[in-house]
């Protein structure tokens, strides 16, 4: 990258250079060569899968907004870190024959929550018996209707340990809390609520 001083603006490309003003200042630099992509069944396949955990990570991410901040990995904005779990965990097949796969699906990364769930007349109860301050924490209930990617949530302001919903058809539910640490929020590994053996 060169500077470039001339008496008048210049920007775009002009044969191998392209110049563009960054701060104030005028710049140049060489173009970039053409890459050509052979799109093979593996790259495929690579981008078929980022995509789909894109796309949800997407969804979920814009129903928490502001607050929903920091993981574990303090590397990672939490939303990089969403759709790389979701990719990692959440995705099955071989391309280009991909999909989402809810039973192994993690939303979340970070210390585990271990809770025990009853479910009974539309409400979700749990207890999280190895953590003394989990009453302190928010929890956090995720549904995805998992045709077109709606989601729902529920939380528990209040920590009273249930929340109260009913269960839908064509929906999967995940859990997790937040937790407090050195003045940031943080997210527990998610947990997917089986129903069936929770009533």
């Amino acid at each position: 990258m060169g500077k470039a001083k001339t008496i008048h603006s210049v920007s775009g490309k002009l044969g191998p250079l392209i110049y563009y003003e960054m701060n104030g200042k005028q710049y140049v630099r060489t173009a970039p060569t053409k890459v050509r992509q052979p799109n093979t069944a593996a790259q495929l396949g690579n981008k078929r899968r980022f995509g789909l955990a894109t796309t949800l990570a997407s969804q979920i991410y814009k129903q928490f907004e502001t607050w929903f901040i920091e993981t574990d990995d303090v590397s990672k904005r939490a939303y990089n870190q969403l759709q790389s779990s979701i990719q990692k965990t959440g995705i099955k097949g071989t391309a280009p024959d991909l999909e989402y796969d809810w039973d192994s699906m993690v939303l979340t990364t970070g210390t585990a929550v271990q809770p025990e769930f009853s479910y009974a007349d539309s409400v979700l109860t749990w207890s999280v018996l190895d953590d003394k301050k989990a009453i302190k924490d928010l929890v956090i209930v995720v549904g995805i209707e998992t045709e077109t990617l709606t989601i729902k949530k529920w939380i528990d302001l209040q920590n009273k340990g249930k929340l109260l919903f009913p269960i839908e058809d064509g929906f999967v539910y995940y859990v997790f809390r937040t937790y407090s640490k050195n003045g940031k929020v943080f997210v527990s590994s998610s947990v997917k609520v089986d129903f069936e053996k929770v009533y």
